[in-house]
C-alpha cells in the first residue's frame, strides 16, 4: 500500500512538472516579440501607471481595473536600486530618460512576471481541482489551462486578466475551505484575495458566488441570517470592500462616473450614447459569441464536455460542484449580459476556463470509473482521452507561439519607411500620437520635433509626466516624420482631403481596414466603418495613389497585420 502510493505520488509530481514545463514552454516563447516598438493593446496602462506612481503620480482616471501595476512598480523600484548601485543611473531622472530611449527592460520585467503568474494559475487550477475532486483531475484541469491559446496569448502580454484569474482561484480555494465545516475559515484572507481581485478587475465581483454559496453550505443547519450574513462573512466583506477602495482610489473621487458606466455596461442605462467613440448599433448576441469563443478555444468536444460536466455538477450538488458552477454562471451572465457595443473580447472569457476544466474533467473520471477496465487502465485511458481532448488547443497554442517568435510585419513597415522615405514626409496613420508604440499607432514611427513641441504644449501642465516624457523622445535618433493621426473611433476624411493636406503617404493596415474586419466590426459608429472602407477603396483604384509598400505575414513569415502603403502624387 505505502510502495503504491509512493509511485503513484511520484506519477503525479512528473506529469505535473511536465504541464508546467509546456506551460512555461508556450509563455515564455517569443516574450520579446515586436520591442521595443511594438507592445500589446492593453501594456501601456499598467507600465506607464506603475512609473507614474515611482514619479508620485496616482492615477485616478482607470476605477474598473488596474492591481497588476503595483507589483511593476515594486520591481520597477528594485531595478532602479540595482542600475544606482551598479552605477549606470545617478537619479530618478536618468532613470526615467532611459525608459524612454529603450524602454525593452520594463516590458520584459512586466511580461516575464505575467507569464509567471499564468504558469502560477495552471499549478493552482491543479491545487483547486486536487482539492475538490482528486489529483487526477487536477492534472487534467491544469492541463486543459496550460494549453488554452487564449490564456497562453494573453499570459505573454502585460494586462490584468490574468493576475485576477489568479486570486479568484485564491478565493475559490479558501471558499472550498469555508464550505466545510471541519476547517476553520479565514475571512481576513478570503477578503483580502476578494477585494484584490476586484482591485485588479472590476468582473472579479462574480467571485462573490462562490463566497455566498459557501457560507450557505457551511451554515445549512443554522439560520437565514447566519447562512446570509454570519459575523465572520460579514468580516470577510468589509475587508474586502476595504482592500478595494484603498487600492483603487479612484473608485472613491469618481464613484459617480463609476456607477453610470456599470449601468450603461451591464444594463444598457444610456447606451445610446457612447462614450468612447462605440458603434449605436445593436448590440450583439453576446451569450452566442462567448460560446463560439469556447469553441475557438478549446475545441467543440472539450466545451461540450465541460458544459455536461457543468450539468453532472448541478446534479450531484456537492459543494465543490456547486462552486465552480456558480463560479462559471456568474462570470458569464456578466460578460455576455453586457449591454454595451464595443466591451467584448475573447479574454473577457479566462476566468471561464479552469472551472469548466475542472467540471469537464470530473464528467470524464466518473465515465472512466465506470469502465470494466477501470482499477488497471483507469489511469491510462482518461490520459489518453486527456491527449485527444487537449491536441487540438494545443497545436493552436504552440502555432501562436512560435509565430512570436518572428518579426512584426509593423517593425518591418518601420524599417522600409526609414530606408526609402524622405524624412519629415507627411504620413497618415491610425492612432494617438502622444504614444508612439504600435499599436498605439498604426506604425511606430519617429514624430517631428515640431509635432512634439505641438503636443508638449497641448498637454500643457495637466499632464506634466506625459509632457516630459515627450520633450526626452526629441532626444532619440531615427528618422523622423510629420505625422497626421487620426483616433480608432474617429472617421476618416476623404482621399482628396488628404491629398489637399499634402499627405505624402498612407498607412492601412488590416486590423482598421482590412475588408473582413469592416464586414464584421461591431464596435465602431457605422460611419466610422463606412469612412475607413471609402479611403481603402480610393486608395487601392484612384489613379493618384501608388501602393509602394505590401507586407503580407502569412507569406513572408512574420508575425502583426497585414499591411498596405500607399503613396499620393498631386496631381495624377
Amino acid at each position: 500500500m505505502g510502495a503504491g502510493a509512493s509511485r503513484s505520488g511520484r506519477a503525479t509530481t512528473a506529469v505535473l512538472i511536465s504541464i508546467l514545463l509546456l506551460a512555461a514552454l508556450l509563455r515564455l516563447l517569443g516574450l520579446d516579440n515586436g520591442l521595443p516598438h511594438v507592445v500589446g493593446v492593453d501594456e501601456g496602462f499598467e507600465v506607464h501607471r506603475a512609473l507614474r506612481l515611482g514619479a508620485g503620480e496616482l492615477d485616478l482616471d482607470r476605477s474598473g481595473k488596474g492591481g497588476f501595476f503595483y507589483l511593476l512598480f515594486v520591481e520597477y523600484g528594485i531595478y532602479f536600486v540595482w542600475l544606482l548601485l551598479t552605477g549606470q543611473v545617478a537619479s530618478t531622472t536618468e532613470f526615467a530618460r532611459g525608459f524612454v530611449a529603450d524602454p525593452t527592460p520594463f516590458w520584459m520585467i512586466g511580461r516575464f512576471t505575467h507569464a509567471l503568474l499564468g504558469i502560477l494559475t495552471v499549478y493552482w487550477t491543479f491545487r483547486l481541482g486536487r482539492r475538490m475532486y482528486g489529483e487526477r483531475i487536477g492534472l487534467f484541469g491544469a492541463a486543459v489551462l496550460a494549453v488554452s491559446p487564449i490564456h497562453v496569448s494573453r499570459s505573454q502580454h502585460i494586462g490584468v486578466d490574468i493576475p485576477m484569474l489568479l486570486l479568484v482561484l485564491l478565493v475559490l480555494e479558501l471558499a472550498h475551505r469555508w464550505s466545510d465545516p471541519r476547517e476553520t475559515p479565514r475571512p481576513l484572507l478570503l477578503g483580502a484575495a476578494f477585494g484584490s481581485a476586484v482591485m485588479t478587475k472590476i468582473v472579479a465581483i462574480a467571485a462573490v458566488v462562490p463566497i455566498a454559496l459557501a457560507n450557505w453550505i457551511r451554515h445549512r443547519e443554522g439560520s437565514l441570517a447566519e447562512r446570509l450574513a454570519g459575523r465572520k462573512i460579514l468580516l470577510a466583506y468589509v475587508v474586502a470592500a476595504l482592500v478595494f477602495m484603498v487600492g483603487n482610489p479612484a473608485f472613491v473621487v469618481n464613484m459617480g462616473d463609476f456607477f453610470r458606466e456599470v449601468l450603461t455596461d451591464i444594463l444598457g442605462v444610456g447606451a445610446d450614447v457612447e462614450s468612447s467613440g462605440g458603434s449605436t448599433e445593436a448590440v450583439p448576441n453576446l451569450w452566442l459569441y462567448y460560446g463560439n469563443v469556447l469553441v475557438a478555444d478549446l475545441g467543440f468536444a472539450l466545451t461540450g464536455l465541460a458544459l455536461a460536466g457543468v450539468a453532472l455538477g448541478l446534479l450531484r450538488r456537492r459543494p465543490a460542484d456547486l462552486l465552480l458552477a456558480g463560479t462559471a454562471a456568474c462570470f458569464y451572465l456578466l460578460i455576455a449580459g453586457a449591454q454595451t457595443s464595443h466591451l467584448f473580447y475573447p479574454r473577457y472569457a479566462i476566468p471561464l476556463l479552469p472551472p469548466l476544466a475542472l467540471l469537464a474533467g470530473g464528467l470524464l473520471d466518473a465515465v472512466v470509473r465506470r469502465l470494466p477496465a477501470a482499477d488497471r487502465l483507469g489511469g491510462w485511458i482518461l490520459a489518453g482521452a486527456a491527449l485527444l481532448l487537449l491536441l487540438p488547443p494545443a497545436l493552436h497554442a504552440g502555432s501562436w507561439s512560435l509565430r512570436q517568435t518572428r518579426e512584426d510585419s509593423r517593425a518591418v513597415a518601420r524599417a522600409w519607411f526609414e530606408r526609402h522615405a524622405e524624412p519629415g514626409s507627411t504620413v497618415f496613420l491610425v492612432g494617438n500620437p502622444v504614444v508612439d508604440t504600435a499599436p498605439n499607432l498604426t506604425l511606430p514611427l519617429r514624430n517631428t520635433d515640431a509635432n512634439l513641441d505641438a503636443l508638449i504644449e497641448q498637454l500643457g501642465t495637466d499632464e506634466p509626466a506625459k509632457a516630459a516624457t515627450l520633450e526626452w523622445r526629441k532626444e532619440k535618433p531615427g528618422v523622423a516624420f510629420d505625422l497626421r493621426t487620426v483616433r480608432h473611433y474617429e472617421p476618416n476624411r476623404s482621399l482628396d482631403d488628404y491629398l489637399a493636406e499634402g499627405v505624402r503617404y498612407l498607412v492601412l493596415d488590416e486590423d482598421h481596414f482590412g475588408r473582413e474586419r469592416l464586414a464584421r466590426d461591431r464596435k465602431h459608429a457605422t460611419d466610422v466603418l463606412a469612412s475607413r472602407a471609402r479611403l481603402a477603396d480610393a486608395c487601392r483604384s484612384d489613379p493618384r495613389v501608388e501602393r509602394v509598400l505590401a507586407i503580407d505575414p502569412d507569406r513572408q513569415g512574420l508575425t502583426g497585420p497585414a499591411i498596405e502603403v500607399f503613396a499620393l502624387r498631386a496631381g495624377g
